[in-house]
């Protein structure tokens, strides 16, 4: 037996974590019959679990998530209000969890944010 016979499995990088987490989904919405809703809720729950003990959410990530299921929200054809609560369903079980007065004030802080970014960089092209 040589010394490399034998090593340790190295855990996931965030990006094949996130490649076999997209497979699956894809595979899911191919074949949604094929796997129990219940097992498919315990298999995302234990990929959730392992990408936050691997890469754990800090405030600027959680607020970031929550506007971004808002926008998939509005994007849905939703007015804010029901984009607001399109939120709040999917972040329910996950560290982003809050009612829907804290998706509407993260969004807002968040849009705010990147318009005066927008408008830095508007200045910005306008001296050049």
């Amino acid at each position: 037996m040589t010394k490399r016979s034998w090593q340790p499995a190295r855990g996931l990088t965030e990006r094949e974590h996130l490649q076999l987490f997209k497979r699956l989904q894809l595979w899911r919405l191919d074949h949604p019959d094929a796997m129990p809703a219940p097992l498919w809720e315990q298999l995302h729950q234990f990929f959730d679990t392992q990408w936050l003990l691997q890469y754990p959410m800090d405030r600027e990530y959680i607020r970031h998530r929550r506007w971004s299921f808002v926008r998939q929200g509005r994007q849905r054809k939703k007015t804010l209000k029901e984009a607001y609560q399109y939120a709040v369903d999917a972040c329910r079980g996950t560290p982003a969890e809050a009612n829907a007065e804290m998706m509407k004030k993260d969004f807002d802080a968040l849009e705010k944010k990147f318009k005066r970014r927008k408008q830095r960089r508007r200045r910005q092209l306008r001296r050049v």
